[in-house]
């Protein structure tokens, strides 16, 4: 027999309350994941207010850790596909876009490093974490899509006066 006991979940889109059963997981007004209160609708509706904020709070810090980590698992490759995947589904072009100020004292010390040869660590350190940005941007954006990799990436740089502009883009996919 099938227990239909109802479980509380909260949607941070919508900042409502939801009580489904058990594996039904998204809003049913915006379609967005639920979080897991972890805990029947009996208990959650007993709870005082500052007691279910309590509980919202853990589980939006628990959803944000499961996001970061999913975040830093996906695949990303500048190659059209992924070697021993099949990619179920295309959902379309992503991008990660950032605009890094290039300061004067970096300005200065780059001149300097120009005249006299060699390489501008402060400068190569802006470069990467402008390219880092834009990339976990990028990564951002497709699993905003449901992706769980992005395939055919490429990076891009631009000078624009006293800014470096870094521009990632690849096709978001869902491989198998």
């Amino acid at each position: 027999m099938i227990d239909d006991t109802k479980y509380a979940y909260y949607c941070p889109k919508c900042h409502l309350g939801s009580f489904k059963t058990m594996g039904e997981h998204f809003c049913s007004r915006c379609g967005k994941p639920l979080l897991d209160l972890k805990m029947r609708r009996e208990d959650y509706e007993a709870l005082a207010e500052n007691e279910k904020n309590l509980k919202i709070r853990e589980a939006e810090k628990q959803a944000r850790e499961v996001r970061k980590e999913t975040i830093r698992k996906m695949i990303v490759t500048t190659t059209p596909a992924v070697e021993g995947h099949i990619v179920k589904e295309y959902l379309g072009p992503v991008f990660g876009e950032v605009s890094e100020g290039i300061s004067v004292f970096r300005e200065f010390n780059m001149g300097f490093t120009g005249m006299t040869g060699g390489r501008s660590a402060s400068f190569e350190e802006c470069v990467i974490n402008a390219r880092n940005d834009a990339l976990n941007e990028m990564k951002q954006r497709a699993l905003d899509l449901g992706a769980n990799a992005v395939i055919g990436v490429k990076v891009d740089y631009e000078s624009f006066g006293q800014y470096l502009l870094v521009n990632a883009s690849g096709t978001a996919v869902v491989l198998e």
